[in-house]
């Protein structure tokens, strides 16, 4: 099954160096198909444990590599699209 999913983090801390952040949270604001939805950040509602990450620039913007396939950028509010499909 291949799936393209949204994940939301919120910022913690900020240090000079270092960025703690935690996942939180989506919410479906409107369902789009069968297989995909609307989704927004649910703030401070907390999935995960902190972590510490480095940030860096990328194209000009700030980004974070939660993972080694999981980049976080700044949300901008706005809802995002997520797709589930088989």
């Amino acid at each position: 099954m291949q799936q393209s999913t949204v994940d939301f983090y919120q910022v913690i801390r900020i240090s000079p160096k270092t960025v703690v952040v935690r996942r939180v949270d989506a919410r479906i604001v409107e369902i789009v198909g069968p297989m995909d939805a609307i989704v927004e950040a649910v703030p401070d509602a907390f999935r995960d444990e902190e972590q510490r990450r480095r940030p860096r620039i990328e194209s000009g913007e700030w980004v974070v590599d939660v993972e080694s396939w999981e980049r976080a950028t700044r949300w901008d509010g706005t809802p995002a699209h997520t797709v589930r499909y088989a």
